[in-house]
């Protein structure tokens, strides 16, 4: 069963591969001026790009727009604007510290994240372990706000915080003190409020509002079939054999699955579990050739996480990891000559993947870690396994 479950994922890698990223509604502007308006392939840019794809509908090939193509471009609420700036890209890495307090400038051609706008912008630069923010203002390039680390000695470091100075050299309104700047932290937080803080100040009628988002619950009913298998061996000294083993156990399940989705990341992650109840009853014959029965029932209380990929608007991919607690409920072994076998309480794992339509339905296909169990009846000692798959159908309530 490890096997399927493996090259049911190996022949889904392409289609996930590719549902990772979609091209959304966007525009850019070319070195005239003009607005183009299509598709731009978003890739949740955690460093600032250098270039993207861009489609001029959902049909046509995509292109590469570079910096020399483009003074900015928008998508999904991000908007990234061409500038040649002079940019200080000293390590903040603790091992490679500059033993020099001054920033050394560099120019170059950059995209720079739009993050605040008004009468003085803020944008912000990351690039690996490199991060800037550069304050605009109108008709002029953005400017870098210093901060560095700079290496005193062999066991002192110190900070350059020029950017304080920068700011309070600007930043000249009433209702934004000085002292406001001594506690003024390079993060994007930080600047982030003061920028908008200081716009409001200048323009009271502008509102930085953002809308408060929320994580979405669902819940859902998710019958399925199971394919089980189950294997008791005992040893004495080197030697083993097998004592009874039951193979393709069909098997039913009912679970409740509660999701949270996370409101961030595009909705791509989200938070379960999924109390479920399962029932599984199989014959087999003994190395005695005796006959065996195993009735097993459990209760289930799976927490895991889940992450998807769109494929459109109305499906996705998913896949699940699942930290398990099992609970069996008047569940044994029976053996015709010797004791009953009863499972006991314990913990397992899952993975899934699973495929969501119209946020409605779902099928899903199941792989749970083996089970086992070690025990010992005077010299002889036992050991068992019990091993499942399954294929679970879902409807979402709400």
């Amino acid at each position: 069963m490890k096997k399927l479950f493996i090259t049911f994922i190996l022949c889904h890698l392409g289609l996930i591969s590719t549902a990772q990223i979609e091209f959304e509604p966007g525009h850019y502007l070319d070195e005239n001026g003009n607005q183009i308006s299509g598709y731009i392939k978003n890739i949740d840019w955690k460093n600032n790009p250098s270039r993207f794809e861009f489609k001029s509908s959902t049909d046509s090939p995509s292109k590469t727009i570079t910096a020399n193509e483009a003074t900015e471009f928008y998508v999904s609420g991000n908007t990234f604007k061409k500038y040649s700036v002079q940019i200080d890209r000293s390590s903040s890495d603790i091992d490679k510290l500059s033993w020099n307090k001054q920033p050394q400038f560099k120019e170059e051609l950059l995209f720079l994240r739009l993050e605040v706008q008004g009468s003085l912008d803020l944008y912000s630069y990351y690039d690996k372990n490199t991060f800037r923010y550069f304050m605009g203002e109108k008709e002029k390039a953005p400017e870098q706000l210093v901060y560095k680390k700079y290496r005193r000695s062999s066991s002192e470091i110190g900070s350059n915080n020029l950017y304080k100075q920068q700011l309070i050299q600007v930043m000249k309104c009433d209702g934004i003190k000085k002292n406001r700047f001594e506690q003024l932290e390079y993060t994007k937080k930080s600047m982030i409020k003061i920028f908008e803080d200081y716009n409001q100040c200048v323009d009271p009628s502008l509102n930085y509002q953002k809308e408060t988002r929320k994580g979405v619950y669902r819940l859902s009913i998710r019958p399925g079939v199971s394919f089980n298998s189950y294997n008791l061996s005992s040893s004495y000294g080197y030697i083993k054999e097998d004592v009874v083993t039951f193979d393709n156990m069909v098997g039913f399940r009912l679970g409740v699955e509660i999701e949270h989705i996370f409101p961030f990341n595009k909705n791509k992650w989200s938070l379960l579990t999924e109390p479920s109840f399962n029932f599984v009853k199989g014959d087999a014959i003994d190395k005695d050739e005796l006959p065996s029965s195993l009735s097993y029932t459990s209760f289930e209380l799976p927490v895991g996480l889940r992450h998807y990929f769109f494929l459109n608007d109305k499906n996705k991919l998913y896949l699940n990891a699942n930290l398990i607690l099992v609970f069996p409920i008047n569940s044994s072994v029976s053996l015709e000559n010797q004791k009953d076998f009863e499972f006991e309480k314990g913990t397992n794992y899952s993975v899934s993947l699973g495929l969501k339509m119209s946020d409605k339905f779902s099928i899903e296909y199941q792989y749970k870690g083996k089970e086992n169990w070690a025990f010992d009846r005077g010299l002889i000692r036992r050991t068992s396994s019990f091993g499942s798959m399954a294929l679970i159908l879902g409807y979402n309530i709400f």
